[in-house]
């Protein structure tokens, strides 16, 4: 599952897990990570594997000018707990 977010910065939709059913949410925000973004994911994946709950992934893709988004969507495709939020420009949100 992914969401395009609009140049404004903000996503009006919300994912599809309200909070009181998730016990951990990961945000990782990605910008031209291509090369790292499957690896990162990954190593995220077995340390979360350990966990005795729930958890989501929500890779947010910063309007890379690289495929990260592509990636990300094959990887979201086979793995339900990776949610994605993608924005057309590069938004800064690392830094936010």
């Amino acid at each position: 599952m992914y969401f395009a977010c609009p140049p404004q910065g903000y996503c009006r939709r919300t994912l599809c897990v309200s909070v009181k059913d998730m016990d951990l949410s990961i945000v990782i925000p990605m910008f031209n990570e291509a090369e790292n973004a499957e690896s990162t994911l990954n190593r995220v994946e077995e340390v979360l594997a350990f966990l005795n709950g729930t958890y989501e992934i929500i890779a947010v893709n910063d309007g890379s000018l690289d495929n990260t988004f592509e990636i990300l969507k094959r990887l979201a495709e086979k793995d339900g707990k990776l949610k994605i939020v993608s924005y057309s420009k590069n938004m800064g949100r690392a830094w936010h």
